[in-house]
């Protein structure tokens, strides 16, 4: 898989700002829509402090459908896909980081 996103950012469909924007904003998105309600539904309870985990589960559930679908899905759609799971993942990891050593 990531040699594959590292082809796709080097020479293919993600070699441009403009083509690699749309899954960063998605994976931007990806991690704030599920915390923020996971944060609505729980807020003021000690389950407040498991906003990480929703941010995480949707890109493994969207990860395991393209690998059981690989042929009928679309090229495009898979290289966003990944991309987006890679985007995400290391925001994820960034944000994690400095939220819980500040």
């Amino acid at each position: 898989v990531g040699l594959e996103i590292k082809r796709e950012i080097l020479v293919g469909g993600l070699s441009s700002p403009k083509q690699a924007a749309l899954p960063i904003a998605a994976a931007v998105g990806g991690m704030i829509f599920p915390a923020a309600i996971y944060l609505a539904l729980n807020y003021g309870t000690p389950a407040a402090k498991g906003w990480g985990i929703p941010m995480a589960t949707d890109i493994a559930f969207s990860l395991a459908v393209l690998a059981f679908l690989k042929d009928k899905v679309p090229r495009g759609l898979r290289i966003f896909l990944t991309a987006f799971a890679i985007y995400l993942t290391k925001l994820l990891r960034l944000t994690l980081f400095f939220l819980w050593c500040s």
